[in-house]
């Protein structure tokens, strides 16, 4: 993700709406990203899932950027989960936040519901 070389980002809100069950390269892209970028203060990803789980490696890729991370102050994360499926990936989130160094506020929330 060139990007985030050449711009200086103070905050980045990210929406992902997965209906197909998309593949992991997008969470890998956000890795590198959050791994690289010394500016950005304010993160923002919201997930709904409306037709599969979010893999673990998804999970694993942006645990991985937040713990390399040195710059990111906020971090919001919502899962909306409405295909009723269960995953532990949360776990692996939750590692790679403990070893960031520089958050100083953290939002999780996460809602799994059944259709009907």
């Amino acid at each position: 993700m060139m990007v985030w070389r050449k711009t200086l980002l103070n905050s980045l809100t990210l929406t992902i709406n997965n209906y197909s069950g998309i593949d992991d390269d997008w969470m890998y892209s956000l890795d590198e990203g959050l791994a690289q970028n010394t500016s950005l203060k304010e993160l923002t990803l919201t997930i709904n899932i409306y037709f599969s789980s979010m893999s673990n490696r998804s999970m694993y890729n942006l645990h991985d950027g937040l713990a390399k991370n040195t710059s990111l102050n906020a971090f919001t994360l919502t899962i909306n989960n409405y295909s009723g499926m269960v995953d532990n990936w949360m776990y692996s989130l939750g590692d790679g936040l403990a070893k960031n160094t520089s958050i100083k506020c953290i939002k999780c929330t996460s809602l799994t519901t059944t259709a009907t």
